[in-house]
């Protein structure tokens, strides 16, 4: 296929010769494969660039996430049921700059670890008024999230919503499908179905349009801070943080 080029020449390199018959599909392949390097190189290239940004970017003053966390939860637990309708504008306003200094610790992680959410959380702290947050009319209840991780699946994984009022005897249960996203758990579109004494009752529901999502803004093995939207309008609907009560 080929002979070493003559010692008098400029390079000592092998120089393949293809049989005319392979000359069109050896050419192909090596197209192929410089362009898969290039890009490689381009890619390896481009995350450098990022972690170093990030790594400028990054304060070097942060506050220490357990000094942070223990602050949140002091806040929240003054706080009536966690619902931010019964909380003082001050409480309000020392859980936004405990978030924003809780936020840039999330570079320790920049891949989001969906094997983290796997468990049931309960709510600390909710600012809208919904079910997800343990609100429902006049009434304010205990709210919680499960995840199932087990699915091979996204399709299988589903995620329970629950919010429980009067030590259990009445409460709303959404449970849907969701997935991870970009960072965001995307959570699809359902009804919420009210239980009476871990009764089901089916012929009422209360239907939420539009999936929602919720942009991850901290996440560790034990407490989630995170900002609910809907998806189809993309407005805010509020701050809501969790504490992890136990494993999947």
């Amino acid at each position: 296929l080929g002979r070493p080029v003559a010692s008098g020449s400029s390079s000592s390199r092998w120089k393949p010769r293809w049989p005319s018959s392979c000359a069109p599909a050896a050419l192909v392949v090596l197209a192929s494969l410089n362009r898969r390097a290039s890009r490689q190189r381009v890619a390896c290239q481009a995350a450098k660039r990022r972690q170093k940004v990030a790594k400028e970017k990054a304060p070097t003053d942060l506050r220490d996430v357990r000094e942070i966390k223990k602050e949140i939860k002091e806040i929240t637990s003054e706080i009536a049921d966690g619902q931010g309708r019964f909380a003082s504008n001050d409480q309000n306003l020392k859980l936004e700059f405990c978030v924003r200094d809780l936020e840039p610790h999330n570079r320790e992680n920049l891949v989001f670890d969906e094997n983290i959410l796997g468990g049931t959380w309960k709510v600390l702290y909710c600012s809208c008024d919904a079910l997800i947050g343990g609100s429902f009319g006049l009434l304010n209840g205990e709210a919680t999230q499960t995840f199932d991780i087990k699915g091979r699946k996204r399709a299988q994984r589903q995620v329970l919503l629950k919010t429980s009022f009067w030590a259990g005897l009445f409460a709303m249960e959404w449970r849907t499908v969701w997935a991870p996203i970009k960072g965001d758990v995307i959570i699809g579109e359902e009804d919420w179905y009210p239980f009476i004494f871990g009764q089901k009752i089916p012929i009422i529901s209360f239907s939420i349009k539009g999936a929602m999502a919720w942009s991850n803004i901290y996440t560790d093995e034990n407490m989630r801070v995170l900002r609910a939207y809907k998806k189809a309008k993309d407005s805010v609907e509020g701050l809501v943080i969790l504490e992890k009560v136990n494993d999947s």
